[in-house]
């Protein structure tokens, strides 16, 4: 398995809720993809759960929704989080993203996302998604995401000998 990912997480962005998604906008080309990865910190009380998305570009579906956990059991001090899921293939561009459901928190609550200050991957876009509609951030920042995929899996293949 290898890893796809932006490590550079330097800044503190923003907080997520239930209209407000972070992540980013990258294309994945022919990899089955395992477990996506973000960086996040608490500050107070939160209740509710936190999602993970990955979503097509092209029309918003959804390739994958799977809940984290609780709100209230991310640390106060900055960690990886990952869910771990069966494989799917991508072959597109697409979103992934980090939000809440169901929350309820306030200035002083909430789940807070970190970007890249300037260590930025040609090709993607940190974006957020707030009541079902992007907004590209401008090149100079990238989400901070890792994404665990092996090979796709080919499905009736088999290698000729050669004599």
């Amino acid at each position: 398995m290898a890893t796809e990912e932006q490590r550079d997480v330097s800044r503190l962005w923003s907080s997520i809720s239930t209209t407000n998604a972070w992540g980013q906008k990258l294309t994945i080309s022919n990899r089955t993809v395992s477990k996506l990865s973000f960086y996040l910190r608490r500050t107070g009380t939160v209740t509710g759960s936190v999602k993970f998305w990955i979503r097509k570009v092209s029309d918003d579906s959804i390739l994958l929704q799977q809940n984290w956990g609780l709100g209230s059991t991310i640390s106060t001090t900055p960690a990886w989080y990952e869910i771990t899921f069966t494989g799917i293939l991508i072959n597109e561009e697409v979103y992934i993203l980090v939000g809440e459901g169901n929350i309820s928190n306030t200035p002083s609550n909430l789940i807070h996302v970190y970007d890249s200050d300037g260590n930025v991957k040609a090709g993607e876009n940190m974006v957020r998604r707030s009541n079902n509609v992007y907004s590209d951030y401008p090149a100079g920042s990238d989400f901070g995401y890792k994404y665990t995929y092996g090979a796709p899996v080919v499905v009736g293949y088999s290698q000729a000998h050669i004599i």
